[in-house]
């Protein structure tokens, strides 16, 4: 339902994400598993990916689950990016 709901209030935007099922790597939480996370948000009516910053309220406002931003980096170093 909550889907539902989203794609009628934002019929434009797609969702890019992950079905997280146990499959070669098993060691995250018991209730990790079995959700669809989104890692991409796109505008195709304006031809651009929205930012972290732009999408994650809006999926909050849905209940809908995203990858959370770790990072923001520019032009990062070899070493910004291994640690």
């Amino acid at each position: 339902e909550k889907y539902k709901e989203f794609f009628k209030d934002y019929p434009n935007l797609y969702l890019y994400g992950e079905f997280l099922v146990k499959h070669t790597v098993r060691t995250y939480e018991d209730l990790a598993w079995n959700k669809l996370y989104i890692f991409d948000v796109v505008d195709f009516a304006n031809h651009r990916y929205l930012s972290y910053e732009e999408y994650a309220p809006i999926l909050e406002k849905y209940d809908i689950e995203y990858i959370p931003l770790i990072a923001k980096l520019d032009s990062p170093t070899k070493e910004e990016v291994e640690s």
